[in-house]
């Protein structure tokens, strides 16, 4: 009894201190103070603070309109100092009244709130990648990239070789990561993550995790060879117990225990090599920071093919859709001879099921510049030079299942040019939509004036593709030619010029760009220099839009040259 009569009383009590309060509060709250908002993809987020003196607020009143002062949008009633909602794209303005049963406060401050329209394009890459390694526990950090799009999430790539993701692709959701990995080492990169795709990677990190690994990698397994002409390809698998390897030699000899006539280093488990003619004893060893493996199996691997005068890299080739009725072909070409070798031509035949024939065509290659006679041509490929090649053939994609390409090409007496033009270090690579994008400039170290002048920009995959040949003209300043026609492509001596190009290739992954100059220059004997043929641009050449005018336009100019060597008798095919 007497515990049921003292409950009795506290809960009086409480009762009559909560009904005098209310009693006492007649007026209404104070403001609401310190509104302050933030938009993530779409959803709006309010925070404010509750009146700390007078009477308490019951709930909160949330206008909204679409200028200062309105409430045009929305008016809503939450009883808690903050709210979330999604909101289409636009600018609002917005204020919060504190309320309760003896009336309504005066507005808070007034924020404007900006909901910007959803990213239709992929975040930029992030930046400052970076990695802590103690142990087998790895860190991984980043900054999150700038731009309008920002990222919604993350995803860590990792391959056993550079730019490869075999081993993981991990979704993260801040800007760090930590993992346990075991012994070995891994090629890592980031990509940032939003509504409008995912982002090129990051720069790459090699991580070299060794925690308990304290030796030297057992000896590779599986070394195999493929031999194609003078073209020998090895192969080989990891070792499947004991410490993971950094990297592999292989090692060639004359005979077997002899001395080593060529080491190469390679991070992957596979490369391709051009090898002299001959016999050679080969073997693979493994290694990491421990130390290196014993050798693997000796392979005998005679290369007694004779090179070809121009030889086309299958592997380089890469033939895909221009249109419904255009086939884009393209490839690298070296000359393997011991001369050098003018206006080098490609030859292509495709063919569809069965080898029926669907169509053939050809173009120059884009070689290097030397001068015969009086002109100057940019197709020719010294001994060991090569070149690359674009195609637009006539010839209808859907109906074409392979393609069988040679090379053909001419000799003559041909000299250097006196001009040392080179592209200068920095050449930068951005993206333009899903493409490469490449500026630089050409610096002019030689002792005499260069017109036309054309930076040449092989693009390649990891895997040796051709992803484009592209060129392009310097903007350079005005510079009149003997046939009466002016160009703005000229670089003076102890000058430089810009240049910038969008290539065909892809802006993400791990391509490599490898680049050279091609231009003309004034001959002592100027009998044919500055004749531009009919279908060649007699005014500035800007580089065309259109891919096929482009390789048009290179093909119509060197012809016409080719045309007037001849019928000089400068000219013998080998």
């Amino acid at each position: 009894m007497v515990r049921a009569a003292l409950l009795f009383t506290a809960c009086w009590f409480l009762l009559q201190t909560i009904a005098n309060a209310q009693a006492a509060c007649t007026s209404a709250p104070r403001a609401a103070t310190g509104l302050s908002w933030s938009v993530s993809n779409g959803q709006v987020s309010l925070l404010w603070t509750a009146p700390t003196t007078g009477c308490a607020a019951d709930d909160y009143v949330i206008a909204a309109g679409l200028s200062a002062g309105l409430s045009n949008v929305a008016v809503m009633v939450v009883n808690a100092t903050t709210f979330s909602t999604a909101a289409p794209p636009g600018t609002y303005f917005v204020r919060v009244f504190a309320r309760n049963r003896a009336g309504t406060a005066s507005a808070s401050n007034e924020v404007t709130v900006v909901v910007p329209a959803p990213c239709t394009t992929a975040p930029l890459a992030p930046t400052g990648f970076a990695t802590h390694v103690q142990g087998r526990t790895v860190r991984f950090t980043w900054s999150a990239p700038a731009g309008p799009c920002q990222p919604t999430g993350y995803r860590l790539d990792a391959g056993r070789s550079p730019g490869a993701n075999d081993l993981a692709q991990v979704p993260v959701t801040s800007t760090t990561f930590e993992a346990s990995v075991p012994d070995g080492t891994y090629y890592v990169r980031v990509r940032a993550l939003g509504p409008g795709g995912i982002s090129g990677p990051s720069a790459e990190t090699e991580v070299v995790v060794y925690g308990a690994c304290q030796t030297a990698p057992e000896v590779p397994r599986g070394f195999t060879r493929t031999i194609t002409g003078s073209r020998v390809r090895f192969a080989w698998s990891s070792p499947t117990t004991g410490c993971d390897a950094q990297a592999y030699d292989v090692v060639a000899r004359l005979s077997p225990g002899g001395d080593e006539v060529a080491r190469l280093s390679v991070r992957g488990r596979e490369v391709e090599v051009e090898a002299p003619t001959g016999t050679f004893h080969v073997e693979v060893y493994a290694r990491n920071i421990h130390g290196v493996s014993g050798a693997s199996r000796q392979l005998l691997v005679p290369v007694n093919t004779a090179p070809q005068v121009l030889a086309v890299d299958r592997a380089s080739l890469t033939m895909t859709a221009s249109s419904d009725t255009r086939t884009l072909l393209m490839g690298t070409v070296r000359n393997a001879s011991n001369a050098p070798l003018a206006f080098v031509k490609i030859n292509a035949t495709f063919r569809g099921p069965g080898g029926v024939f669907r169509g053939s065509d050809w173009t120059y290659a884009s070689g290097f510049s030397r001068r015969l006679r009086s002109i100057i041509t940019d197709t020719a490929l010294g001994p060991g030079e090569r070149g690359c090649f674009v195609m637009y053939a006539d010839v209808a994609p859907a109906s074409v299942t392979s393609v069988e390409v040679t090379a053909t090409g001419d000799t003559g007496t041909m000299s250097e040019l006196e001009g040392n033009l080179h592209i200068g270090p920095g050449l930068l690579r951005t993206s333009s939509g899903d493409r490469l994008r490449l500026d630089g400039e050409v610096l002019n170290r030689g002792p005499r004036l260069g017109y036309f002048v054309q930076p040449i920009l092989l693009v390649q995959s990891p895997a040796g593709q051709v992803l484009d040949c592209d060129w392009t003209f310097v903007d350079g300043i005005s510079h009149p030619l003997s046939s009466g026609i002016q160009t703005d492509t000229a670089i003076a001596a102890g000058s430089s010029a810009p240049f910038r190009t969008f290539t065909q290739a892809p802006a993400a992954g791990n391509s490599s760009v490898e680049s050279w100059v091609v231009w003309d220059e004034a001959s002592p004997a100027a009998a044919f220099d500055g004749i531009a043929p009919p279908d060649f641009p007699s005014a500035s050449p800007a580089r065309s839009a259109e891919p096929a005018d482009r390789s048009h336009a290179r093909r119509a100019r060197e012809q016409y040259k080719e045309q007037q060597l001849r019928r000089h008798g400068a000219l013998m095919t080998p």
